[in-house]
């Protein structure tokens, strides 16, 4: 109740007590006054919800899943009670902090996207301003967020054991966020979890958990816009950014820009990368560092150039809705490249793609610059002819499937046509489940 009789009074409450209320929440929210004397009163509080004016999140992130956070905050406990943390100089204080920031159920800060930054300087200049920021924003020390990082990856181990990915969805957002430089050896057991156990997004929002090689689990009901599957790519991406980029990290950072709808950006990262190891291959060469290593199978050739690393880009541009120009770009870049060998596979995508275009009926429309890849034909038969022809340089014979996919794909393309409706009108598409492997 209001109290008016008083001017010692506000609402009740009398105006000292008002006073000392104030100069404590002042006190114990100022970072300075952190004190590591074994008493958790003093360690530095974060901000509250209702205090996040700068911290509201943007986007989803996978706190928004309660059984995401909650798979990770039971696994971080049995990481914290069965792994060795603290090293020699670590207090318990010191951990205790660690564990006030692992054990926070949402993100504090806001991030900001990394992805845009294409220069390795650049993105070190970042990861330190950021870290920075999170050190003072809270209070934390270095050797506090060394704790922090520790035991992130050693959740990672844990994960590995158990063959489970859901845990490190809130562990890799932690890791952005306090703008930490994870050891390799972290980012590729992260890496491996995220793509030999995936979270999968299902028709009506529920995720699935692939748990075994041949089995999957549904374990939440409610995505709440979070995507686990862009967690690979950002994953790779800081992988490549701190360290030396390999062909695994890239296939993952064109796969997930392909799964995004950026085709064309994956196809120029391709390159750019491509580009920078032979220069660097070249660079060690005239040096005399540059030595081939039997040891990783590598015999000398790091290049990233390679049939896993462009498939994507490829069959995004072999797509119906795809820039079919532009695929047969890249394919002539990939047969005249010494690292990628070509399967019979590729082949009959392009022609396949090609066919059900119907770019090899006579009355079609003219490929753009295909002449400039050194066909003399633009459509029609004769151009089949010349793909086909170069497929014989290469391989033998097709599998019964990549025969009735490029059968199926001439009759679509023809069947398309008004002229030729007639003269497909007894052709139709080879079932599924026909073989058509010659007897």
């Amino acid at each position: 109740m209001r109290t008016t009789s008083s001017n010692f009074t506000t609402y009740g409450i009398p105006t000292f007590l008002l006073l000392l209320l104030l100069l404590m929440t002042l006190f114990f929210h100022n970072p300075k006054n952190h004190h590591c004397i074994g008493v958790a009163a003093f360690s530095t509080p974060f901000p509250s919800r209702h205090a996040e004016s700068s911290l509201q999140r943007k986007e989803a992130t996978p706190y928004d899943n309660p059984y995401l956070f909650q798979a990770y905050n039971e696994s971080m406990t049995e990481v914290l009670s069965f792994f060795r943390i603290m090293q020699k100089n670590d207090k318990p204080c010191d951990l205790e902090v660690a564990k006030r920031y692992l054990f926070t159920p949402r993100r504090l800060i806001n991030p900001h996207d990394s992805s845009c930054l294409t220069e390795k300087d650049d993105f070190h200049k970042y990861i330190t301003v950021k870290k920075e920021h999170f050190l003072n924003t809270f209070g934390m020390e270095n050797h506090q967020l060394s704790l922090v990082l520790r035991s992130l990856s050693y959740l990672g181990d844990y994960c590995a054991r158990k063959r489970i990915s859901a845990p490190l969805h809130v562990a890799w957002d932690k890791m952005k966020e306090c703008g930490s430089r994870p050891r390799e050896n972290a980012l590729s057991t992260y890496l491996y979890i995220f793509s030999s156990f995936p979270l999968e997004i299902g028709s009506e929002g529920d995720i699935t958990e692939t748990t075994t090689g041949s089995g999957s689990t549904t374990i939440s009901t409610t995505t709440a816009g979070y995507n686990p599957k862009d967690v690979s790519g950002e994953v790779a991406f800081y992988h490549d950014m701190i360290y030396k980029p390999t062909e695994n990290t890239v296939s993952i950072r064109i796969k997930s820009l392909v799964e995004q709808g950026c085709t064309e950006e994956a196809e120029e990262l391709l390159w750019k990368l491509e580009s920078e190891v032979t220069q660097t291959t070249a660079t060690g060469a005239q040096s005399g560092k540059q030595k081939s290593s039997k040891r990783d199978g590598s015999g000398g050739d790091c290049h990233l150039l390679r049939l896993r690393t462009c498939l994507p880009v490829l069959k995004s541009y072999c797509q119906q809705d795809g820039d079919i120009s532009q695929g047969l770009r890249l394919f002539h870049k990939m047969m005249s490249a010494p690292s990628v060998h070509l399967e019979s596979e590729t082949y009959v995508l392009v022609l396949s793609s090609l066919a059900r275009r119907g770019h090899f009926r006579q009355d079609s429309e003219p490929i753009e610059n295909i002449q400039d890849l050194g066909y003399s034909e633009t459509r029609g038969a004769s151009l089949f002819d010349a793909i086909a022809n170069e497929m014989a340089k290469d391989v033998l014979e097709i599998t019964s499937a990549s025969a009735k996919d490029l059968r199926n794909a001439l009759v679509a393309g023809y069947a398309a046509a008004p002229l030729h409706k007639m003269a497909v009108r007894n052709l139709s598409e080879v079932p599924y489940d026909c073989d058509m492997t010659p007897w």
